[in-house]
């Protein structure tokens, strides 16, 4: 079956009718067409002139029979079908097109590696090892939703002989673009007689000791380069093939030079191993001197399944001190044994206390963001000891990071005691466990054991005032804490959060260290900075989910429009989406709903989206956001319409009803809107989603400054908005340009008033009004979008009716004096010793769960076709969240 693709159509405007699927910045259309012959040799020199010198994706794929297009069969997207047809047409033309590949695409062959797209080449060993090579395709076939295997044949004659070698190539493609993450590439040369064999692992071999003698003299000195260089020059007709980074090139052609660069490759590699054997014997020298010396520890028993059967390993040398951090206690000191009871240590029992200190920080809670924090820890190199309430989840954290390569530098312990004791002083211990009590309750124990100017942080979701609460406590005892936000779900906590430490400022200097290399990295540096004493970690958090909550609620609504009044098909609506991710739109959250869109159900058929339950879970940080913003006097409209439609969604059973009885009545359920034009409401729906999230972030920081003038935390808006560009849920483009209005103005009362916003918004208003509209017209609920644009047009009203409140309020005071009292005023403690007890309610398990936050957070979802809670693996290239600790849940 061939494909043929023509562009969408221009910016705000939107082609439909087949499946869609998204490459580079530009949306593709795809449709299946009928099967026809193998276009004439005519047709197929005017494919392969196309732009980029690739044919395009419905040109004919030489080499394949003319049946064979329709036994490939693609269930992941129209994209990946696309880019996996592109690049058999291109093994057989030995020649790739770079647009099939992401810019930091990783190669493979066993015999070299590289990364980045600009690196292919076309093949340069087949063509010189080989006498007039051709490669065909022999088979297509998709191994898993996002890998695809093609199996070729290379033939030509090599050394006289005429050979056949079997090839595979194995991609590893984004559901979404389409584009390759990974390509892997092997040859089977047992297939090929002795001699032919030998010939072609020599040349590939020969290649691989030249390349890295070029490489390796790079970095000795400009003279080798040089020489090196003209031993490998080329005629004019060669120099296509100068680049020793070309990836599936195995040989270059001899030009006289052949020999003298092997000798100067393995005379440079003699070197380097002379200059390790030096060093790593400097190492062991001074690791046997006295005081200069850093003693390797033995490290606690690895718990590797039940408490009776224990592995031991060593543990990796302990990295170095921060700078400024002070020197052990003397009885610290006084555990550091000689090399020889050390060595003897490794056969005590896990149980046990261990003789000395293993690790640079700890962490408690092994829940999903727990241990995929700890072993993020670990994989940016710093020694890390955990502890679980639950011994199971302390075995399997261990077991996770063994296969995973980490079990050197992760170490599980069954006891408090001596988890806090593997901790080098002063002893850092970071928190993830349940909000309230399970917080105290950790505390507790771990102050038991830690000593004066050992920090404990708290890292989950947590009321800033118990962290202000606990943070006294504490630092009575000698200790100190911090309350720190981390935002990212499964996926971020793994490979890089956004973090918000807050709480004792003399604290971060001795975490600063850990948390600035296991933070996400932006292009203006990690995503930590030092928030402000007390709480101020903990709120931000807060007040960073209540924007998430607006996020997702918008995100839905402009779904719900484009679905049911638009007529988008899921497929359709996932392109639009892809689209928009290259747009003002740009976000995590608009990335992530694209994949949801696309997703099909592996067990029943269609989209899973549609078979998820309408209702949606919470956790309380947006609850607490509503009530610090009326606490505040700070209208966050947006924030709390998409609480009121958590909530709204909670009342499954009771909207149903409801739809039933008001349709008698003659009140339909709404419906596609005959003739409407697809592309011009996909353009408004973009405007009105992009207007909407500016009043969302605008309102959430209004609500930060109001605390942080309260509190006197000086808290940087900013450095806010940059810190959570990476990591973070509500990562998004426009949160550098909220940076931007920031720095210019680090007094702005309001984004709305920020000069480039303010011209998006004036430009966007008609479009937003009109998809408001819309909606109110046809019955379609949008509180998020309504909220925000009366929010809009309230702040930059000149005048308002508050006169005529005014008035009434003054009359029934007056009202209430008569009486005598003085009126029932609640006070402001009183509201806030209100959300204190809210926070310290037993919190409900959510009634279900929806697409999105199953997506980054493993939160899992219900299903309308079935019973119990479903977790998904919505992406496994990008990166969906999945861990052991939710793997229990059903698929």
């Amino acid at each position: 079956m061939l494909l043929r693709a023509r562009h969408a159509a221009p910016a705000g405007r939107a082609a439909f009718g087949g499946a869609c699927a998204a490459a580079g910045s530009s949306a593709r259309v795809v449709r299946r067409v009928r099967a026809r012959a193998v276009p004439t040799e005519q047709e197929q020199r005017q494919q392969q002139q196309q732009p980029g010198g690739a044919a395009g994706p419905g040109a004919s794929i030489d080499g394949l029979p003319a049946s064979f297009c329709n036994d490939f069969e693609c269930t992941s997207s129209p994209a990946v079908e696309q880019t996996v047809r592109q690049l058999a047409n291109d093994l057989g033309r030995f020649k790739f097109n770079t647009g099939c590949f992401q810019p930091d695409v990783e190669y493979s062959d066993g015999f070299w590696s590289f990364k980045g797209a600009q690196n292919y080449r076309k093949p340069g060993w087949a063509r010189e090892a080989l006498g007039a090579p051709k490669a065909v395709v022999t088979r297509m076939r998709m191994l898993d939703n996002g890998r695809a295997q093609i199996d070729w044949t290379l033939s030509g004659s090599l050394g006289g002989m005429g050979v056949t070698i079997p090839c595979a190539s194995v991609f590893t493609l984004n559901l979404v673009t389409g584009r390759v993450t990974a390509h892997t590439d092997s040859w089977d040369l047992s297939a090929l007689p002795p001699p032919a064999a030998a010939a072609a692992m020599g040349s590939r071999v020969l290649w691989s000791a030249r390349a890295a003698g070029q490489r390796a003299s790079d970095t000795i000195s400009k003279g080798v380069t040089e020489s090196l260089a003209s031993l490998t020059s080329m005629d004019d007709e060669d120099q296509y093939y100068a680049n020793p980074n070309d990836p599936t090139r195995f040989f270059q052609k001899d030009d006289g030079g052949m020999s003298d660069a092997i000798m100067l490759s393995m005379a440079v590699a003699g070197l380097y191993l002379v200059f390790k054997v030096f060093e790593n014997g400097m190492r062991l020298t001074a690791s046997s001197v006295g005081q200069r010396a850093r003693l390797v520890a033995s490290k606690p028993a690895v718990l590797a399944g039940s408490s009776s059967s224990c592995r031991l390993q060593r543990a990796a040398p302990v990295a170095s001190r921060p700078e400024g951090l002070p020197s052990r206690s003397p009885a610290a000191r006084g555990r550091l044994t000689p090399l020889a009871k050390a060595a003897a240590a490794q056969s005590a029992p896990s149980e046990q206390a261990p003789k000395m200190a293993v690790s640079e920080i700890g962490l408690v809670g092994l829940a999903v963001m727990g241990q995929n924090l700890s072993l993020n820890i670990a994989e940016k190199g710093f020694p890390i000891s955990v502890f679980n309430r639950s011994y199971e989840k302390t075995e399997a954290a261990v077991a996770r990071a063994q296969k995973e390569g980490l079990g050197d530098r992760l170490h599980g312990f069954k006891d408090m005691e001596s988890f806090v004791k593997s901790l080098q002083t002063p002893r850092r211990v970071i928190i993830l466990v349940q909000a309230g009590a399970p917080v105290d309750s950790t505390i507790e124990g771990l102050c038991k054991y830690m000593e004066p100017g050992d920090i404990i942080i708290d890292g989950g979701n947590e009321w800033y005032e118990n962290t202000e609460r606990r943070k006294a406590k504490v630092e009575a005892l000698g200790l100190r804490y911090m309350g720190m936000g981390v935002s990212g779900g499964e996926e971020g906590a793994r490979n890089g959060p956004s973090m918000m430490p807050g709480g004792t400022a003399e604290a971060y200097k001795y975490i600063e260290p850990i948390v600035t290399k296991v933070a996400a990295q932006v292009d203006d540096g990690p995503c930590v900075m030092y928030i402000g004493d007390g709480g101020a970690g903990n709120y931000v958090k807060m007040v960073h989910n209540g924007i998430e909550y607006g996020d997702m609620q918008l995100i839905s609504e402009a779904y719900d429009v484009l679905h049911v009044l638009g007529g988008l098909s899921n497929d359709e609506i996932a392109a639009v989406f892809a689209e928009w991710n290259s747009s003002e739109l740009q976000s995590f959250l608009i990335e992530i709903s694209a994949i949801i869109a696309a997703k099909k159900d592996d067990e029943a058929g269609g989209w899973l989206v549609d078979k998820i339950v309408d209702k949606t879970g919470a956790k309380g940080t947006g609850k607490w956001t509503v009530q610090q913003a009326a606490e505040l006097s700070v209208a966050a409209p947006t924030i709390t319409a998409s609480l009121d439609g958590r909530y709204m969604s909670a009342l499954k059973d009771q909207r149903v009803a409801a739809a039933a009885f008001f349709g008698e009545l003659g009140l339909k359920a709404p419906a596609a809107v005959p003739g409407v034009d697809k592309g011009a409401l996909v353009a408004d729906v973009r405007a009105a989603l992009y207007c909407s999230k500016i009043c969302s972030y605008a309102q959430g920081m209004n609500i930060i400054a109001a605390k942080s003038a309260e509190k006197g935390w000086g808290v940087d808006l900013g450095g806010l908005a940059r810190i959570w560009k990476g990591g973070c849920i509500i990562r998004a483009g426009f949160l550098d340009r909220i940076k931007q209005a920031y720095q210019r103005d680090p007094a702005l009362p309001s984004l709305l008033v920020d000069p480039p916003f303010a011209k998006d918004l004036a430009e966007r208003d008609a479009a937003w009004r009109r998809v408001v509209a819309l909606a109110v017209t046809h019955g379609v609920p949008a509180p998020g979008m309504m909220a925000s644009l009366s929010y809009f047009d309230t702040y930059r009203r000149e005048r308002l009716p508050a006169n005529m409140v005014q008035v009434r309020r003054q009359r029934r005071r007056r009202r209430r004096h008569g009486r005598g009292g003085q009126g029932a005023a609640r006070p402001r403690a009183q509201g806030a010793a209100d959300a204190a007890g809210a926070a310290a309610r037993p919190r409900r398990r959510p009634g279900a769960a929806q697409a999105q936050r199953d997506f980054f957070g493993s939160h899992t979802y219900e299903r309308v076709d079935k019973e119990g809670w479903f977790h998904t693996v919505w992406d496994e290239n990008f990166g969906s969240a999945d861990s052991i600790t939710t793997s229990a849940y059903n698929r």
